[in-house]
């Protein structure tokens, strides 16, 4: 047995039903423009977060490149001693 069959209507269309009798309208434009920004606020930080991540791994290359460099130049000079 579902909830439809008991009777139970799904939480929206309770509100939905509720509004109804009570004269209550909300413009679809509202509730749109709301679902919108929402969404628009997600993409924004799941770029962030990509971008936080790539970020962290390019400090990360540029370290080991570094690094690479001062030991190259470390060597260097140690040929240039001897």
């Amino acid at each position: 047995m579902c909830l439809e069959d008991r009777g139970s209507v799904p939480f929206i269309g309770f509100l939905i039903e509720l509004f109804k009798r009570h004269n209550v309208h909300i413009p679809v434009d509202l509730i749109r423009i709301e679902l919108e920004k929402l969404i628009d606020r997600i993409e924004f930080d799941t770029r962030m977060t990509s971008l936080e991540e790539q970020s962290g791994h390019h400090t990360t290359m540029l370290q080991e490149i570094k690094g690479m460099l001062i030991r190259m130049q470390s060597k260097d000079d140690d040929e240039d001693d001897e």
